[in-house]
């Protein structure tokens, strides 16, 4: 049994996405809002009610069954390394939530939109079995701001709208 432990586990592609989960979520899937990034490790020790509030979710093809896996988000400009591990279920896909270690004072400095690739690797067994990269968007606190803004001042006069409407039908 220990050489079935220490089995080679060949590389595979297990059709992996990275979905960031930015409040700016208007913007995509591919986008990491520093709005978000500096609030949700707060946040997400009082939010227990059964909902994920992590910085970035990861989907990809079970490898096997009932197997110990071990996700690293590699160090990049904006991220510490970090490595979350869990015990696979019998579903096809996982859904893989967890928090980003960021250098928060790397936000501050930046000036203008800019772009951002993240790693991960997958592990079993000891065995890296898929690398992943995925290049995100990343904007200054002050571009994230006037968007949120911009959004709800729409928001705010389509639900106007709506009420006048409704107010002259009757």
């Amino acid at each position: 049994m220990e050489d079935a432990d220490n089995e080679e586990i060949s590389m595979r592609d297990l059709h992996v996405e990275a979905l960031s989960q930015s409040w700016a979520a208007f913007r995509g899937y591919d986008y990491i809002s520093p709005l978000f990034a500096y609030p949700a490790p707060s946040i997400s020790k009082y939010y227990k009610m059964g909902n994920r509030f992590e910085d970035m979710v990861l989907v990809f093809d079970n490898p096997a069954a009932g197997q110990e896996i071990h996700v690293t988000t590699k160090a990049s400009a904006l991220n510490e390394e970090r490595t979350v591990s869990m015990l696979t279920t019998g579903d096809e896909r996982i859904e893989m939530f967890f928090p980003i270690k960021w250098k928060y004072e790397k936000f501050s400095s930046i000036k203008s939109a800019m772009p951002i690739t993240m790693e991960w690797e997958i592990r079993m067994k000891g065995n890296i079995i898929c690398q992943y990269s995925k290049q995100f968007n990343v904007s200054p606190f002050q571009e994230d701001i006037y968007s949120l803004v911009t959004i709800y001042h729409f928001a705010l006069k389509f639900i106007f709208f709506i009420l006048y409407f409704i107010s002259s039908l009757c």
